[in-house]
């Protein structure tokens, strides 16, 4: 995707606004005195002043302090300026590097705990046993606490700030404060936690249940699913759920599905998608080529386009990430350089507008890790690498736009099994016999093409095989199938069907 394009080397804007409004105020009155005394005018020491109060304080009571500097001019002088208080921000740089994490080791993981604060985990040697957890504040570009941690990894922070971590070996929930120091242990149960930035709760996924634990340890089940669905991931913001299992009855394999918090089914996705994450008010997935040569595509799903998704090229080597259910998603692209080594760049999406927007490439590898913060429109990206780490704070809206890409609508979804060809009747005819005894479901040929979910590399047809090599391939899996399943007893499986 970046290959072909100059890239634009995006400076840091690191310049201030010469002069704050204390500074304005005082030329301002300094400029009006001297023309009324030229004119022969004088101002009595209070005549026409009134007192700005200071915060928390009646006008009338002395604060035995300066006038603040943000109190308005026209208080101070009596005339009629406009109330500098609410003024805009200054300009906002495009790209800030952040130097407090340069020599932490390699980024892992990031979150938003704050308008301005950031959780980020980092590797602490290279076990991958040993790590170092930071709450950062981004505006002073400095770290506020640090903690040592094994085996446990953040979840987030809660409505009160408090950090939550969770060690999935020893079923643990573990509760700091803002310093980072033990508030609470609570036994958990559970294949994920999810933190609400809103509320001190926490949002248990377990297999097929979805509950919510209070700050006592007290769990109240809210949803809970049947016939292999397996709860994936909650948004608590938009109040939906994401669950794995088949959209239909009759459909031939797995694809993920949005659950209002209520209950309700909204929609699900295309069946061989590899989830990336809440996004844009739905989720984003990415569909691989069906063959080598065949370009992925991201697809969005959401409510504007009536949960009808919407379907964005991809080229291969570039990796997404969803940003918190944010309209941006983080894309990291790698390449390969002439003397072997690798290069990465960090772009992000605009899935309102399909802008892809340059950030920054590096000449060697870094490990990308990305994460929006709501409340300052602010995307943080952390980049580690051989040469050491580098955290950047973006804003989307200032970035450069590298390319465009068009969405389309892609095509149907394939929920019926393909049919068997003729030369595979035989075989067809083996595999319902096998589950009709079994209670399990065979596919294979152009069938089975579409159902691996999690797969490593891209489903090939046996199709592609010569007809001879193609049967006796599958002759030989269902002899090996059927000694496998034999090893059960009859009706094992009923229990598992769905």
């Amino acid at each position: 995707m970046f290959d072909g394009k100059t890239r634009k080397q995006l400076a840091a804007f690191h310049g201030r606004v010469c002069g704050g409004r204390a500074i304005q105020t005082l030329c301002a009155f300094v400029i009006l005195c001297l023309l009324l005394s030229a004119c022969g005018i004088g101002l009595a020491p209070d005549a026409g002043k009134t007192e700005a109060p200071t915060e928390g304080r009646s006008a009338s009571e002395p604060t035995g302090e300066e006038m603040p500097a943000t109190a308005p001019i026209g208080e101070q002088t009596g005339h009629t300026e406009p109330d500098h208080t609410e003024a805009p921000d200054p300009v906002r740089p495009a790209v800030r590097s952040l130097a407090c994490m340069s020599g932490a080791g390699m980024i892992l993981q990031m979150t938003s705990c704050g308008p301005e604060e950031a959780l980020i985990l980092c590797a602490a040697d290279e076990t991958g046993t040993e790590f170092s957890l930071y709450r950062v504040d981004l505006a002073r570009d400095a770290i506020l606490a640090q903690r040592e941690m094994s085996g446990s990894w953040p979840v987030g922070c809660n409505g009160s700030g408090q950090v939550v971590t969770l060690d999935r070996e020893k079923q643990l929930l573990s509760v700091f404060d803002r310093e980072l120091q033990p508030v609470a242990e609570l036994s958990f149960a559970g294949n994920k936690a999810v933190c609400s930035p809103k509320e001190d709760a926490v949002y248990v996924l377990n297999q097929g249940t979805l509950s919510r634990m209070d700050r006592s340890g007290r769990l109240e089940q809210l949803l809970s699913f049947e016939n292999g669905t397996t709860v994936e991931d909650v948004d608590p913001e938009s109040k939906r759920v994401l669950v794995s299992g088949l959209p239909s009855d009759d459909a031939a394999s797995f694809a993920w599905i949005v659950y209002s918090m209520d209950g309700e089914k909204l929609f699900s996705t295309e069946t061989n998608a590899d989830l990336i994450g809440f996004a844009y008010g739905g989720i984003a997935a990415q569909l691989y080529g069906e063959t080598p040569d065949s370009p992925d595509k991201l697809l969005v799903y959401n409510a504007e386009n009536g949960w009808k998704p919407l379907a964005y090229p991809m080229n291969s080597g570039v990796s997404l990430t969803g940003l918190g259910g944010a309209r941006f998603l983080g894309m990291s692209d790698y390449r390969y350089n002439a003397d072997g080594s690798m290069s990465a760049a960090a772009a992000v999406l605009d899935l309102s507008s399909g802008n892809v927007l340059d950030v920054k490439t590096w000449p060697e590898y870094r490990r990308i890790c990305y994460a929006w913060m709501e409340e300052t429109n602010t995307l943080l990206i952390g980049a580690s690498g051989t040469a050491g780490t580098e955290l950047l704070a973006v804003d989307p809206a200032s970035l450069p736009v590298l390319e465009q890409l068009s969405a389309s609508e892609p095509a149907e979804p394939q929920t019926e099994p393909a049919e068997t060809p003729a030369y595979l009747a035989e075989l067809r005819a083996e595999a319902d016999r096998i589950e009709q005894r079994y209670g399990v479901r065979i596919l294979f040929n152009e069938q089975a093409v579409r159902a691996p979910m999690d797969a490593s590399h891209t489903a090939i047809s046996t199709g592609t095989l010569p007809q001879e090599r193609e049967i006796e391939a599958l002759e030989q899996a269902l002899d090996n199938l059927e000694r496998a399943l034999s090893h059960y007893p009859d009706g094992f499986f009923d229990r598992f069907r769905n």
